[in-house]
């Protein structure tokens, strides 16, 4: 009898703490989970299409427009195919670093900000953002709050205008 109370006491503490462990991680955990792998999808599939459209220019390198996305989707729209994924309230956009003496200067870059002008970010889309820079090679990826940065910037207070630029390289000869 002492073996059966012990038996049935052990199996509700063992359902107990696994009803614990399956409710208390944080709801924002699995979206932003999500997003943060789509974004990294995107983010390969606009290397994929930035160095393929070099390529087929034998090298040249790519002229953003003054249009509103920067050319984006005349320059990239044709080797993506589907437009990338954004977070909601973001476009993508395609640069170029001034050359002003910096290490990434002159250097192509796509950017994701919002995509309305005096629009700005929340707490969520920082913590999803700042998961997929760490994902990304050291430099190549940065949160700021305008598209071409040299820099990163640590974000404190919210709502504020955070932008993602992603710096593109071509190297001939290298396929990705």
């Amino acid at each position: 009898m002492v073996q059966f109370l012990l038996s049935f006491l052990l199996l509700a503490m063992l359902g107990v703490a696994l009803l614990v462990s399956t409710f208390t991680g944080p709801r924002w955990s699995d979206a932003a989970r999500m997003s943060t792998s789509a974004l990294g999808e995107s983010l390969a599939r606009i290397e994929t299409a930035y160095d393929e459209t070099v390529r087929a220019g034998n090298g040249a390198a790519l002229e953003p427009s003054s249009s509103a996305d920067g050319g984006f989707e005349q320059t990239l729209g044709p080797a993506l195919g589907m437009r990338p994924f954004a977070l909601p309230g973001y476009r993508w956009t395609f640069g170029a670093r001034p050359m002003d003496g910096s290490p990434l200067a002159g250097l192509r870059y796509a950017c994701m900000e919002p995509s309305t002008e005096g629009a700005v970010s929340t707490e969520g889309d920082y913590r999803i953002l700042a998961m997929l820079v760490a994902t990304q090679a050291s430099g190549q990826t940065l949160l700021s709050s305008g598209c071409g940065a040299s820099a990163g910037t640590t974000f404190g207070s919210f709502p504020t205008r955070i932008t993602l630029t992603h710096y593109l390289m071509y190297t001939p000869g290298v396929s990705p």
